[in-house]
């Protein structure tokens, strides 16, 4: 779930030129998902212009696909959305798309995809995939707690911790689910449960770091400016440092209970009429040499890459990263949950950075 901010301006304000040509298409995805050699590489292939548009939280993304008339003609989004977005109609099926590249995909990638959101393989196409653990400024942290360890998620959620970290900065990615389910598996209870009592225990841990920390979806620059010791954080933004060498003091890990595997998809809007265009950037996306140069500047995995692939080079260390050989039987992925079921957990959240103690109603 990349959402380092780049040249997202040029690529908006290009976007309003080509708006009116038909000889375009138009992609709705994460900050800092396509390099600009790809794009140019789309149009010199296929003649087309491709437009790229971008957001920084997935519920924009979920929100514009739901309200229809959006204008995109494909979009990314998290895998844990498309069974709402399924539901009220707001997906084209792409199985209906004559599509000419063949679609690679890890069986530990395709299992967990379908588990998750049944029928989803009629809707999406595995895009983009990584983890979510911790990100630890080492020299920081152990300076200020010798003996803790550094590890475990009891480093993020024991406060005591907390309050000692909390002058060299804590930070929690904005997103709520993934955030909870996080919990829940720290508490050893069931990632994706639903129940109340299970809800008020995870966000009762979570009212007493936050006081310590801040919700953000701006980690990238953070971590560019050293303002935080501990993130928790999506692999794509937590890589960063050991990939692009910036702060050596830096390390990404999915810590020893276990985390998330998430999972963004590309999906059709319901309203999409060229479909023509959006089955060649499919095409196009999904292809061994530009899918590889995506994943690798987004800092995710290709969805061809599984445990035991032959990935090489940039790709191979974002494999080994993300998913660690002695942590991946504990790592899961977020089941669907309902509309109703994410506005609780919205409220929650909300309620919580404002303040109130339990998160509760």
């Amino acid at each position: 779930m990349p959402i380092r901010t780049l040249y997202v301006c040029s690529i908006i304000l290009f976007g309003s030129l080509a708006h009116a040509n038909e000889d375009s298409v138009w992609f709705f995805t994460w900050h800092a998902t396509i390099p600009p050699h790809v794009q140019e590489a789309f149009r010199t292939e296929t003649g087309i212009e491709l437009v790229v548009d971008t957001f920084s939280a997935s519920d924009v993304a979920e929100a514009q696909l739901a309200a229809g008339g959006s204008g995109y003609d494909l979009a990314v989004v998290p895998v844990e959305a498309v069974a709402r977005l399924m539901e009220i109609g707001a997906l084209q099926e792409l199985s209906s798309l004559d599509l000419k590249t063949p679609l690679e995909i890890s069986e530990w990638v395709l299992e967990p995809h379908k588990e998750a959101v049944p029928g989803i393989e009629e809707f999406t196409k595995p895009f983009l995939w990584g983890s979510t653990g911790l990100l630890v400024d080492q020299a920081a942290v152990q300076s200020r707690l010798p003996n803790a360890p550094l590890d475990s998620w009891d480093l993020f959620f024991n406060p005591e911790y907390a309050e000692v970290l909390a002058d060299c900065g804590i930070s929690i990615v904005d997103s709520v689910q993934e955030v909870v389910a996080i919990t829940l598996n720290y508490l050893g209870r069931d990632p994706n449960s639903v129940s109340e009592p299970d809800l008020d225990a995870a966000f009762a841990v979570l009212a007493d770091v936050m006081p310590y920390a801040t919700v953000t979806d701006e980690q990238f620059w953070q971590i560019e400016q050293s303002e935080v010791c501990l993130s928790l954080t999506w692999s794509s933004t937590g890589l960063a440092p050991q990939i692009y060498g910036m702060n050596p003091d830096y390390t990404y890990s999915v810590p020893r209970e276990g985390s998330v595997i998430w999972a963004d998809v590309v999906v059709m809007p319901a309203n999409t009429e060229r479909t023509d265009h959006s089955r060649d950037l499919i095409d196009f996306l999904m292809s061994a040499h530009h899918a590889a140069d995506i994943a690798s500047y987004a800092l995710a995995s290709r969805p061809s890459y599984g445990p035991s692939s032959n990935a090489v080079g940039v790709q191979a260390d974002i494999l080994r990263l993300s998913f660690p050989d002695d942590r991946r039987e504990l790592m899961f992925m977020m089941d669907a949950r309902s509309g109703a079921e994410k506005r609780e957990l919205d409220k929650r959240w909300r309620r919580l950075q404002m303040g109130f103690k339990s998160g509760s109603r």
